[in-house]
């Protein structure tokens, strides 16, 4: 096994950037990036993984695919997925980004703050409570929910921004998120559309504070959608999830954008973790299917 570690720092357009590149001989490197956004305040750690022959084909253009809610400790589980989609003849070369959160033992309390678009004080105190007398504790002000719109600034105007600076990627983005993940993909989708071009969503907890966000009738019914949007969830899981699935899946399937492609599917005898690598396979290949 052959390693190759770089450090650097840049700075510029108030982000601060630490690169870590790992390679293993005969695959992909997976390119590891801190970004700092001024927005939050908070760390963003990027996990870049380039198709094969990126570095010889310097001209060519490549597809962005970003999956939220990746650490440290999935970063191999995307690399597994990078060349497991890689053999697969219908999706091109595409650069993959996943993004999470640093440090890493925060993430729990990071994510839900980040991924919700309004606060649940007792979800905030029941997720405290896990980190009882522990360090991690330490910065769980940081830890309030309700932060999706921020996080989402952050999103458009620091990660993407880096992505497109520093790599060669073509207009096509696509965007992948789970539960939480994909309720903060929802609220994007309805909010600001035209971020992605694809959007792959996998059992959204759209019920976060009684389904609160399909009150928002205006942003529910707007018919400018213009974006290709996959939808799943497992047919094991709960009936929480189910129903949040069919709420979402009623909204998408009666949405009138002339610009909206949609399909959804329960995929049986799947949980609410097993289901995540399915739906994002098989959202892929929805996306690039026509």
């Amino acid at each position: 096994m052959i390693f190759r570690n770089i450090v650097f720092i840049l700075c510029f357009s108030g982000i601060k950037i630490v690169d870590n590149a790992t390679a293993q001989e005969g695959s992909s490197p997976l390119i590891q990036h801190l970004v700092t956004s001024e927005t939050t305040h908070q760390d963003y750690r990027l996990f870049v993984i380039v198709p094969e022959g990126y570095s010889l084909n310097t001209n060519e253009e490549y597809d962005v695919v970003y999956v939220l809610d990746i650490n440290t400790e999935d970063s191999a589980q995307l690399a597994s997925f990078q060349r497991s989609i890689s053999q697969m003849s219908n999706i091109p070369k595409v650069i993959y980004v996943g993004i999470g959160f640093s440090p890493d033992e925060e993430h729990r309390g990071l994510r839900t703050a980040h991924f919700t678009p309004s606060p649940n004080k007792v979800i905030d105190e029941e997720i405290i409570s896990l980190y009882r007398d522990t360090p991690e504790l330490r910065n769980s002000s940081n830890w309030a929910s309700g932060k999706a719109k921020k996080f989402a600034d952050v999103l458009a105007l620091d990660i993407k921004y880096f992505v497109e600076e520093n790599y060669r990627t073509s207009e096509t983005e696509t965007i992948l998120g789970a539960s939480l993940a994909g309720l903060f993909l929802t609220t994007v989708l309805l909010d600001q559309p035209e971020m992605f071009t694809n959007y792959i969503i996998a059992s959204p907890s759209v019920w976060w504070n009684n389904f609160e966000i399909f009150k928002n009738t205006d942003a529910v019914a707007r018919t400018d959608i213009e974006a290709k949007i996959y939808l799943a969830v497992g047919g094991s899981e709960n009936s929480e999830m189910l129903e949040s699935f069919e709420k979402l899946n009623n909204s998408f399937g009666q949405n009138n954008s002339t610009g909206l492609k949609f399909h959804s599917e329960v995929i049986e005898n799947q949980d609410h973790l097993s289901v995540v690598p399915i739906s994002y396979m098989r959202g892929l290949q929805y996306v690039y299917s026509q």
